[in-house]
């Protein structure tokens, strides 16, 4: 707030300006940009599947088949942006695309990490699958 004011802006406008962008992260309906390499592209799939999609169903009542084609084909698209931005990384010396996002939902683990959270429970539970 106070680099907004050092930079001539009215105080009461700042804190209502700043105040509007904190209500609105706060808001249950918040909606955050997808943010990882190629993101773009993927955006750009979906957007380009959905446009054609609406212009080939219009009047037309779309069939289930349609629709898995739909998916298949943007699904097929999306691991081609991956897969070329995976070879890339790979010669660059850099990260993936999966773990890259993985880390930024703050669920990564390394491949070979214990991911165990229940310990000897899990023993239990079969014990008793089994006798069920």
């Amino acid at each position: 707030e106070e680099d907004y004011v050092k930079q001539g802006f009215d105080r009461e406008t700042t804190d209502a300006y700043l105040g509007t962008i904190k209500e609105g992260l706060l808001s249950p309906n918040l909606v955050v940009d997808i943010r990882f390499p190629e993101a773009t592209k993927m955006m750009s799939i979906l957007d380009t599947a959905v446009i054609n999609h609406l212009n080939e169903t219009k009047g037309v009542t779309a069939t289930d088949q349609m629709r898995r084609d739909i998916v298949k084909d943007a699904t097929a698209d999306m691991k081609k942006v991956i897969s070329e931005y995976d070879s890339r990384a790979h010669m660059e010396k850099s990260e993936k695309i999966l773990p890259q996002y993985q880390k930024l939902r703050g669920v990564y683990g390394e491949l070979n990490e214990d991911k165990n959270l229940i310990g000897d429970v899990r023993w239990i539970g079969y014990a008793l699958g089994f006798v069920i």
